[in-house]
């Protein structure tokens, strides 16, 4: 039987479900809360993720840096954050392509996918939107 984890495979499901928005903002909102779940003071001991994947820092540290950009960034039609994000998604990509996928277990196999995925698509909605922009000029 697989086991999906709470943190790795769910978050990277919402981020995909979403674009990475709600994500981020549970992401930041747990990081803020200390990991408790918002409205309790300590989170119950079966919300800690004990996973072993391989990629779980990797991930972590993505969501970090993704909510540090959208802080600084702010302004969504701008094309120097479209460029930032651009950036950033592509070095997160080619980070990614420097891990053995061989070499995982099934959750740092499942998560590397996922993760593929959302970094693959957030750079085609990047592409969109700037042809979009482009066609309003």
């Amino acid at each position: 039987m697989i086991r999906i984890r709470p943190l790795c495979a769910g978050v990277m499901a919402v981020l995909l479900a979403f674009g990475g928005n709600a994500a981020v903002l549970a992401a930041e909102q747990g990081a803020a809360t200390g990991g408790a779940r918002v409205g309790t003071a300590v989170a119950a001991a079966d919300d800690l993720d004990v996973s072993p994947s391989e990629l779980r820092a990797m991930l972590e540290r993505f969501a970090e840096d993704r909510g540090s950009l959208a802080r600084v960034y702010a302004v969504r039609l701008s094309e120097t954050r479209s460029a930032r994000f651009q950036q950033f998604y592509t070095e997160w990509r080619d980070r990614l392509a420097k891990v053995n996928f061989d070499s995982l277990s099934l959750d740092g196999r499942v998560d590397y996918v996922l993760f593929k995925n959302h970094l693959d698509h957030q750079l085609l909605e990047i592409d969109i939107e700037a042809k979009r922009l482009a066609e309003m000029k």
